[in-house]
């Protein structure tokens, strides 16, 4: 009699833990589906390492409306490095021209690789805004890579290499698809149109396209 009493206390016990683990795996699965009703938002940003406007909207605007809207998993993020540069094939390789010069071009293809490598925005996006403005690749490697976990020599290798030439050339052929053409730098896109009034106001022109809006766009910007 005693052992049934045991068994059948066991047995409620688990079927009690079983429930409790089933309300929690439903309640998690209704907060990640929540996160993720309505609309998804794709944003695409075309930019250059060393220019200018680049680096105001890569550090006032995309840094931290990325940073912030992110969380919605709501909106997807390609940034292209490339601008007005030029790449020529050469054999297997390619041999490349920048607006501001070949130190532009190293960081073009240091952001390509970084992209590439990492895959994830969330990871790269932080690194690309420290690349942006710096004045080379050494100082560039120095003091954005170490916030990554993969390999900083890989990265290096990869922008100093043919891979890194072939990236860029990568970059041209999709900057040069643009209709209408770039014809300024940052080219800022969203949902396939370009939109200039992003380079000044990237949140407000996120959330404007969000249906419905979602609670990081109701506060104050």
């Amino acid at each position: 009699m005693l052992g049934n009493f045991f068994y059948y206390i066991n047995f409620k016990l688990l079927k009690l833990f079983f429930s409790f683990f089933f309300f929690c795996f439903q309640l998690i699965k209704l907060q990640t589906s929540e996160a993720t009703i309505g609309n998804i938002v794709k944003l695409a940003a075309y930019i250059e390492a060393q220019c200018p406007d680049t680096s105001r909207f890569v550090h006032q605007q995309l840094l931290p409306v990325w940073q912030e809207l992110s969380v919605t998993n709501r909106i997807t993020l390609k940034i292209v490095p490339f601008g007005k540069a030029k790449c020529d094939p050469v054999g297997n390789d390619y041999s490349c021209k920048c607006q501001h010069g070949p130190p532009e071009c190293e960081l073009n293809q240091l952001m390509n690789c970084v992209i590439e490598i990492v895959k994830n925005p969330r990871q790269y996006v932080p690194v690309i805004s420290c690349i942006q403005g710096k004045r080379d690749l050494r100082s560039a490697g120095l003091k954005c890579l170490s916030k990554l976990s993969v390999s900083s020599k890989s990265i290096l290798r990869c922008a100093e290499g043919e891979e890194g030439r072939r990236l860029l050339a990568e970059a041209g052929v999709e900057t040069e698809r643009l209709q209408p053409p770039l014809n300024f730098v940052p080219w800022i896109m969203i949902n396939g149109i370009r939109s200039s009034d992003a380079f000044y106001d990237l949140k407000k022109n996120l959330c404007d396209a969000l249906d419905p809006v979602p609670d990081q766009c109701k506060k104050q910007q």
